[in-house]
């Protein structure tokens, strides 16, 4: 009877872990957010990079912070969400790891890392180091990254040029071979921060925007972005007349024209043969 019993809980274990494992066989990636809720500050301790260094060595094609490319955004439910849950005490720092659905579901959770050591850094990376045993054990291979469409291609390309992701961070953890970038905590302040012109650039093209309601347009390199609410939807393609472009969004589609300091947008509302004129002004 002892040994039916222990059969069947076998069973049931080899059948969860099965299951989880084709589910998350499904999707073509994971993201991992730069800030934990359990942590104070973005990647604080370096364990959102750790993280994300773990999940590409075990099978996943694994994206931080602001690095899912755009085309990945507007595509959720084919990623995974990486959902980490840590607690410390005066004995123990706890790790957690849920791997999420678009939806919130939780399609896996890891076995809990422990570390007794007293450094919350060091403490933080066992633990994670540990709770990834049972995640490796699932020899996930994800399907590979869908490959964007040539307008999503176009529009990636743009907000690459518009608003560039800051450097690389650079960070070094060294553990049994295994090396991840670890942040050059010596910089100081008055050193020069190459990404500082970037930023920059980036704050006053924003500054130039025109608006019109809750519409922007950004203009870099001959090159009019569209954005609505935050989000880039479509971009101008120049015509063969003088200040003329093509208008393309996910919107609408319509022609603009350069009225001196302003741009208006003819734009056509399906199922009506009058256009709609959209007059975009700098901002007050």
């Amino acid at each position: 009877m002892k040994l039916r019993f222990l059969a069947l809980i076998a069973a049931v274990l080899f059948t969860s872990l099965s299951s989880a494992q084709s589910s998350i066989h499904d999707y073509h990636y994971i993201f991992v957010p730069d800030q934990f809720e359990f942590l104070k500050g973005k990647d604080q301790y370096q364990v959102n990079s750790l993280v994300r260094f773990l999940f590409k060595k075990h099978g996943f094609n694994a994206y931080i912070g602001n690095e899912l490319p755009l085309y990945l955004k507007e595509q959720p439910c084919k990623g995974l969400y990486a959902d980490v849950q840590g607690m410390e005490n005066f004995m123990h720092s706890k790790i957690v790891i849920n791997i999420n659905d678009c939806e919130g579901n939780t399609l896996f959770t890891s076995a809990e890392g422990k570390s007794k050591d007293k450094d919350y850094r060091k403490a933080f990376h066992g633990a994670v180091r540990e709770a990834f045993i049972s995640i490796a054990e699932l020899n996930v291979n994800q399907l590979a990254l869908p490959e964007p469409t040539e307008e999503e291609q176009v529009v990636e390309d743009t907000v690459a040029q518009l608003d560039p992701p800051p450097p690389p961070l650079e960070i070094e953890v060294v553990e049994e071979e295994e090396q991840v970038a670890v942040a050059d905590e010596t910089k100081t302040d008055a050193t020069p921060d190459a990404g500082s012109t970037v930023i920059e650039e980036v704050e006053e093209i924003k500054e130039k925007a025109l608006v019109y309601k809750d519409y922007e347009l950004l203009f870099k390199d001959d090159v009019y972005v569209v954005m609505y609410k935050g989000d880039i939807i479509g971009r101008s393609y120049p015509s063969q007349e003088d200040g003329v472009f093509d208008i393309k969004t996910k919107q609408f589609n319509g022609k603009g024209y350069v009225e001196g300091d302003n741009f208006k947008i003819e734009r056509a509302i399906e199922g009506m043969d009058q256009t709609v004129t959209m007059l975009f002004k700098p901002k007050q």
